[in-house]
């Protein structure tokens, strides 16, 4: 007959205390996770704001006014789609989504009778998420204000597109605010 002393083993105490570290230790780990996957994807959205902003830049070099089109622009966008409806629904002349909408990159052309001067905005955007409508602008010449305050020319704005604050800028990109016009509302990132 063989002794059950011996056997050596976990007890069913042993192991559901590891189970617990484990759990206490996932659930610390996730929201940070995520908060590094936002991250890298906003500084993916920074690339092509910039990319477009540049773009925008050598189109006016060239031809004394900004595209109204991301078509004329001398940059690619292979795997982006026109969407031109959804920028409309945005209240803005051109936009590109990625898949089904989960990135929207734009231009937003104005030209300001008061003092002859061709403006506008670029930028990308989520299209959806819990950071929809959320992502980055840079504002070409003078002339765009928000809620007031004149926009810098040239300056990499992170933008929260909706009427709440989602955090997107304050707590991902340490963005302080710089201009609120009531529907959306620009941060300035260190």
């Amino acid at each position: 007959m063989k002794n059950n002393c011996c056997k050596k083993g976990f007890t069913l105490i042993e192991l559901l205390v590891v189970v617990l570290i484990i759990g206490i230790l996932a659930a610390i780990a996730m929201p940070q996770y995520q908060k590094a996957v936002w991250k890298s994807r906003g500084a993916e959205l920074m690339t092509q704001a910039k990319a477009l902003y540049n773009a925008q830049q050598t189109y006016f070099m060239e031809h004394g006014h900004f595209a109204d089109s991301i078509d004329l622009l001398p940059i690619d966008f292979n795997s982006l789609t026109r969407n031109t409806a959804l920028a409309q629904s945005y209240g803005l002349e051109d936009g590109y989504v990625k898949g089904d909408g989960d990135v929207f990159v734009y231009i937003h052309p104005e030209w300001d009778e008061g003092n002859g001067r061709d403006h506008g905005s670029s930028g990308a955007v989520f299209g959806k998420g819990p950071y929809a409508m959320c992502g980055f602008a840079i504002h070409n010449q003078g002339g765009s204000h928000c809620g007031g305050v004149p926009l810098p020319d040239g300056e990499l704005l992170c933008t929260e597109n909706t009427p709440e604050t989602t955090g997107f800028c304050t707590k991902l990109f340490k963005g302080t605010l710089y201009g609120d016009c009531g529907d959306h509302r620009h941060y300035k990132i260190p």
